[in-house]
């Protein structure tokens, strides 16, 4: 008999032993192809020890400076000076830049330029198309119309003196009367004269607005008048920016309005409140406190 080893009880769960796992080769990186078509196996980089580590870490002293810091390549200290030697170019947007006029006020050169080959009918014609496009609200149409405005008046002020000095220059009106009823039209002999050809109207059907009634009538009291008609009429209106002037003005607008509350054929109601609005606007803006003729009453 063999000698047998007594049994223990277990006091415990037995540990399992570790599994034993067939461990798996690496996969070595594909081969590159070299020179002569051969394949070549790549390097592996070497890694640095400690010591070559810190050593590469450390500038060399011969590229520091005395502050310690570290000296710049000779290249780039030569393209430095280079680049302060050469003249900088101006900013365009710090440069002070010409004011530029607008593309319509250019567009308006060639025709004032051609203001002085116009006859009186076309140049009222110009004169009427300024006054619409002063009332569109964009400001490059209001700058090319007042731009084109004054030398409409800058040619009116040259032909009134040429016809002051001759004048054979003015146009003779005619007395021929034209085709239609004999009843006499109100609104075609009281506007006759200046504020006619520069375009007043009032009313309801080819009434202008408030604000280009007024800058026509700004214009009559402080310009040269346009040659209509004949010397000794233009001579009546007096200089401009006086009080004959204004006299004269003051005195159309009040005789408008007083034919139109004499005529009974049509209602012009609304002309005559328009020229009394008128008067008001001349007596407030360039008599008060500056002139002392006798205004014409309205009411």
């Amino acid at each position: 008999m063999g000698f047998e080893r007594p049994e223990t009880p277990s006091t415990g769960p037995t540990k399992k032993a570790p599994s034993k796992r067939p461990k798996v080769a690496k996969r070595a990186p594909p081969a590159r192809e070299g020179k002569g078509g051969k394949k070549t196996k790549p390097k592996k980089a070497k890694k640095p020890s400690g010591a070559q580590s810190f050593k590469t870490s450390l500038p060399d002293a011969r590229n520091l400076t005395a502050a310690g810091t570290k000296k710049p390549s000779p290249y780039r200290e030569e393209k430095r000076k280079k680049a302060k030697a050469k003249p900088k170019k101006p900013d365009p947007a710090k440069q002070p830049t010409k004011p530029q006029l607008p593309r319509l006020v250019m567009r308006v050169e060639p025709l004032i330029q051609a203001l002085p080959k116009r006859t009186m009918q076309e140049l009222q014609g110009h004169w009427l198309n300024c006054l619409r496009l002063l009332q569109d609200p964009s400001k490059g149409k209001q700058q090319a119309a007042r731009r084109f405005r004054d030398a409409i008046l800058a040619e009116w002020e040259r032909r009134c003196k040429l016809a002051f000095s001759d004048p054979d220059y003015f146009d003779w009106p005619s007395t021929q009367a034209g085709p239609g009823d004999r009843s006499q039209r109100f609104d075609t002999w009281n506007q006759e004269g200046v504020l006619k050809y520069v375009g007043y109207e009032v009313g309801k059907t080819k009434g202008l607005a408030d604000h280009s009634r007024r800058e026509i009538l700004d214009a009559v009291f402080s310009a040269v008048l346009p040659p209509v008609n004949s010397p000794d009429y233009v001579k009546k209106w007096g200089l401009p920016c006086t009080a004959s002037r204004l006299e004269r003005l003051a005195n159309e607008l009040a005789r408008f309005s007083r034919n139109g509350k004499r005529n009974r054929t049509a209602d012009y109601s609304a002309a005559v409140a328009e020229w009394e609005a008128d008067l008001k606007y001349l007596h407030r803006k360039y008599y008060v406190g500056k002139f002392h003729f006798g205004w014409p009453q309205i009411g």
